[in-house]
């Protein structure tokens, strides 16, 4: 499993160690990567969940370490409380890596029907859709495709010329002063 995000409480880290300690029943050798380093809170957590062997943060230097660590991964997990967009959903998904993510703000609207969605408050829930992916192969190809496709319609000159024509129609529905 992948995690690419800041230590910061919005990405629910907490969440997501326990959704993985409940993996850990199932698949004792279960590993999770998150990119970065942990705060000293976490990686106590880390030891009283008894998942030292199971974690490992690494360092991306750039982009190519990064999509290095997406191709390696299984399943990209993302159970944030909040985001405003979710870039590394998106990145992880148009490199083919199914993705498990939270039902919450942007990330469903990012994700559509290219992953698996849960409540990031239920870590049963979360550790149930990661172990869906990770047991069954072909709903894991179907949301590797899925994604492939749904990250292509996100571009940045898409993102350019739908906010060029925002800033349009605000500028022509401006009352003019005299």
């Amino acid at each position: 499993m992948l995690h690419v995000a800041l230590e910061h409480w919005r990405k629910n880290i907490p969440g997501l160690l326990r959704a993985t300690a409940i993996l850990k029943r199932t698949y004792p050798d279960i590993l999770l990567i998150r990119v970065g380093t942990g705060r000293n809170s976490t990686l106590e957590l880390i030891k009283s969940l008894d998942l030292t062997d199971n974690i490992r943060y690494v360092t991306a230097n750039n982009e190519n370490d990064l999509v290095r660590l997406y191709n390696a991964a299984d399943v990209f997990t993302f159970p944030s409380f909040y985001e405003g967009f979710g870039l590394p959903v998106l990145e992880a998904m148009a490199c083919g890596i199914p993705v498990v993510a939270s039902n919450r703000t942007s990330i469903p609207e990012v994700v559509g029907e290219a992953g698996l969605l849960a409540d990031p408050t239920n870590l049963s829930a979360m550790a149930q859709a990661l172990k869906e992916v990770l047991s069954d192969r072909a709903l894991a190809e179907t949301l590797s495709d899925r994604g492939i496709q749904r990250a292509a319609i996100f571009t940045w000159d898409k993102t350019a010329a739908a906010t060029g024509s925002i800033y349009g129609q605000l500028l022509n529905s401006r009352p003019t002063h005299q």
